[in-house]
């Protein structure tokens, strides 16, 4: 039976230290540098080589995350610093970019590389396309069922990693661009702001409010994942990583989430066929950090039971509601359901207010004050604020639980034991061995001759003093053996010399192990430069229009507009009529006699119960006079290779492109056309090598901010809840989330469930068209698959008339101002020019 590795996160060097001594076999960290955390404490270098010495003299492994978009002017330094994480033996890197990934197997091929859950694998092929690239592990997606993650495991021989408790991102990770969009901090860059964890109502296409529920306001803010109770099921898929996710978090937190997770699985192991959590266990997972807990979508699509729709933050535990206030408002009664102590941290929820938090200072029962209290206990507490009889009363800090994970990394166990056997006779040198749990032995033979001691001989006690001096190390004298001559002089320097040499030796060995083969920095850096083209090629040329619609009329519109290529979605928005396999020839035909490409997209996630579907779904448009085919992840790609797709394949905003080395990946698996991320700006694609190839921008129309396997409008208004069924109110109907600045994100779901979130601002880069033709782009893209047929035919016969011009350098005689009005009118919430200006970086 294989069971799986626990890898813990740590923020900074106390919670590495918390992860370690509570029995982590493994701790992810950043650095202060390439990290998806850059607001954690994250490791400097000399943090990184003391942490990493600590791990792996303990037999506890280190992976780095360098798990974000890198920039061109990025990856030189990137290089370097990968080099540092490799001498110093960390076991892997989380990598996002797939241009890093990339340089990495280049100049350092024996590096281990993990593919970050930011990739967005979510099924066999996508897990298949990485290994090809010489990855060892995947960080499956969020979303997955149980039976996705064993049939993944099935079908390819990566190391699978899996998140099993902590935070949930709404979002498919590396798809979400909410953050970016709004206030130009991107998850990509570590940056993420959490817009979703902001308050939001759902809204009728009138912007009224679609319900008169109650069931609050956070309605994009998920509960917490806490697998606990499902260890065995998690365990039989074959995973071989459990994942906490925590890097933001406090010691105290890590240090009790990783104690309970291991006895847990300790348990499991030694008796699979009866394990059981105990109800303390669930307490102090709940007491230490939730927002309530969900399974996540492990054992299905749980619906609203996913949500924490109340409270975006740590709700702690309940100990029971007001009974009477007292001593004019600073004293309340309460009968317990969860006991409690002086120094614990309450917060009352208050009927009006919201929260008031303060410190137990004060128990009193039947006029005694007391240090603690038991549940059942009803007693008077100090309060603070206005609160109200009937009021909720949770604990939110308990200082029993935060005292004991303190003790945990304060004062450290997991030390090493060393028998030391020591050798001491007459006219001969002094003789050690020592050895550790684990086998590993040093060796020391001193200069000093052993001679009569003068005054005081050596004995166990004053030898045991000396080689017991091992405070600050990983190591403890487990057992002493002695075979000295009697009244010999044994030297306390001489034995302190002979200690450190062979505990050196011991711990020298015990890194050793993890040592990559040494490789010079000058070769590395030779290897690179060699992978840079010697010079950037010029790129000016006639770009090209691509219009993205969702309906056979608005096809229609944009062909007849002067749209030089369009994209049909094999994504079904409910709120709009499908488009059928008769109608998609029929555009595919009337396209083709008017000179205009046809390309299909398919969906931008399929799991792996969904894989027949799509490669039905390719058979299908396989027969159709279509030219190419549109993917937005990686197994998209490897489906169509191993379906034996032989005509075009071109990439989407969801590959993340946003450095040459990306682009070269893709070239090489064969991809003709390339959609470079949202969240580069005209500066850094200027600095761009982009090679021979086509490449798109997309400079109009509604920008996908998120793609959800939850769905607001399933869980909210449909009934889905648990196993029940949802009644899909989306059919024909459009929907959004209005913020607190009034601004409505439009809501699309898929014929999948799945929902799409879109920013309220559109995209217009019109003014700027000819910016894209400098800059040698090769296809311009409308998003219009939201538009009514005559927004399409107006808005494509504007682009067209603006691109031609810009490229007969006629746009001085446009009358752009008129344009631009034209297209306003058409938006109710505005302009924006996404990234393009202002950039991520």
């Amino acid at each position: 039976m294989q069971i799986p590795e626990i890898l813990a996160p740590a923020g900074d060097f106390q919670a590495f230290v918390a992860a370690v001594e509570n029995g982590a076999d493994a701790v992810y960290i950043g650095g202060k540098v390439l990290s998806a955390r850059a607001f954690a404490g994250n490791f400097d270098e000399d943090e990184m080589a003391k942490a990493v010495e600590y791990a792996h003299l303990r037999g506890v492994r280190v992976y780095v995350t360098v798990n974000i978009l890198v920039d061109n002017s990025e990856i030189t330094d990137a290089v370097s610093y990968v080099k540092t994480l490799y001498d110093l033996g960390v076991d892997g890197l989380i990598i996002q970019d797939l241009g890093l990934a990339f340089v990495i197997h280049q100049v350092l091929p024996r590096m281990n590389l993990h593919g970050s859950t930011q990739m967005i694998i979510h099924n066999g092929e996508g897990a298949r396309f990485i290994q090809e690239m010489d990855f060892k592990r995947v960080v499956l997606a969020r979303e997955l069922s149980l039976e996705d993650i064993a049939q993944i495991n099935k079908e390819t021989s990566l190391e699978m990693e899996i998140f099993v408790h902590g935070a949930l991102c709404i979002s498919y990770s590396g798809q979400c661009l909410m953050s970016s969009l709004i206030g130009g901090r991107s998850g990509n860059r570590g940056k993420c702001a959490q817009p979703c964890r902001m308050t939001y109502t759902l809204v009728d296409e009138k912007g009224q409010p679609a319900t008169d529920e109650k069931i609050g306001d956070h309605l994009l803010s998920p509960r917490d994942l806490n697998t606990l109770e499902i260890l065995p099921e998690i365990c039989q898929t074959g995973v071989r990583s459990l994942k906490l996710e925590g890097r933001m978090k406090r010691p105290e937190y890590v240090a009790t989430v990783v104690r309970i997770y291991r006895e847990a699985l300790d348990r499991y192991k030694d008796d699979p066929e009866h394990f059981e959590v105990n109800t303390q266990e669930l307490k102090e997972l709940t007491q230490i950090f939730n927002r309530d807990f969900t399974h996540g979508y492990l054992l299905g699509h749980s619906g609203r039971d996913l949500m924490s729709y109340q409270r975006p933050n740590n709700r702690g535990t309940r100990i029971g509601r007001i009974d009477e206030i007292q001593n004019q408002g600073q004293m309340a009664t309460i009968k317990l359901d969860e006991g409690i102590r002086i120094g614990d941290g309450l917060e009352i929820w208050v009927t009006k207010g919201g929260r008031q938090g303060f410190v137990v200072d004060q128990i009193i029962s039947n006029g005694r004050s007391l240090r603690s209290a038991a549940p059942g206990e009803k007693v008077s507490i100090n309060i603070t604020g206005q609160p109200r009889v009937g009021d909720r009363v949770f604990k939110t800090h308990d200082v029993k639980l935060i005292e004991t994970a303190q003790n945990s990394y304060l004062y450290p166990q997991k030390l090493i034991g060393v028998k030391f056997h020591l050798t001491a006779h007459l006219g001969k040198p002094i003789h050690i061995l020592a050895t550790d749990e684990e086998g590993y032995q040093g060796r020391f033979t001193s200069e000093y001759i052993v001679e009569k001691a003068m005054k005081r001989p050596a004995d166990e006690e004053s030898v045991k003093k000396q080689l017991n001096r091992l405070g600050g190390t990983a190591f403890y004298l487990k057992e002493l053996l002695l075979d000295l001559d009697e009244g010999v002089m044994l030297p306390a320097s001489e034995l302190n010399n002979a200690r450190r040499h062979v505990i050196d030796l011991i711990k020298q060995q015990k890194l050793e192990r993890y040592a990559y083969p040494p490789v010079p920095n000058r070769e590395v850096m030779d290897k690179f430069h060699q992978l840079i083209p010697a010079k950037k090629e010029s790129r000016i040329r006639k770009s090209e229009l691509s219009v993205r619609v969702g309906s056979l009329e608005g096809a229609k519109a944009a062909v007849e507009a002067g749209a030089d290529r369009i994209y049909l979605s094999g994504e079904n928005f409910q709120s709009q009529p499908k488009l059928t396999m008769e109608q998609m020839k029929d555009i595919a035909q009337y396209s083709r006699q008017k000179g205009c490409e046809v390309v299909f997209a398919l969906p931008s996630i399929f799991h792996p119960q969904e894989r027949s579907a799509m490669y039905r779904m390719i058979e299908r448009v396989g027969s159709l006079p279509i030219n190419a085919m549109l993917v937005n992840n990686m197994g998209g790609i490897q489906a169509l290779k191993e379906s034996g797709w032989d005509r075009r394949i071109y990439t989407d905003l969801g590959l993340n492109v946003f450095n040459d080395f990306s682009i070269d990946v893709l070239r090489e698996k064969g991809i003709d056309l390339i959609t470079l991320s949202l969240e580069l700006n005209f500066a850094q694609i200027e600095k761009m090598n982009l090679g021979p190839g086509k490449i798109e921008c997309l400079v109009h129309g509604s920008l996908p901010m998120m793609i959800n396997q939850y769905c607001a409008l399933g869980s909210i208004l449909g009934g889905k809840e648990g196993t029940k069924a949802c009644s899909r109110p989306c059919q024909g109907k459009s929907f959004g989330l209005k913020d607190r600045m009034n601004l409505i994100f439009p809501v699309e779901v898929d014929q999948f469930c799945r929902m799409h979130l879109y920013n309220p601002k559109e995209l217009s880069m019109l003014a700027h068209a000819d910016k894209f033709l400098q800059l040698g782009i090769d296809s311009l893209r409308i998003e219009a698959k939201r538009y009514s047929p005559s927004a399409v035919l107006q808005v494509t016969q504007i682009y067209r008339q603006v691109i031609d011009a810009a490229s007969s350098h006629l746009m001085q005689h446009l009358d752009l101002e008129n344009l631009e009005k034209t297209l306003a009118k058409m938006t109710n919430a505005g302009f924006t020019k996404g990234h393009y200006y202002r950039g991520v970086i």
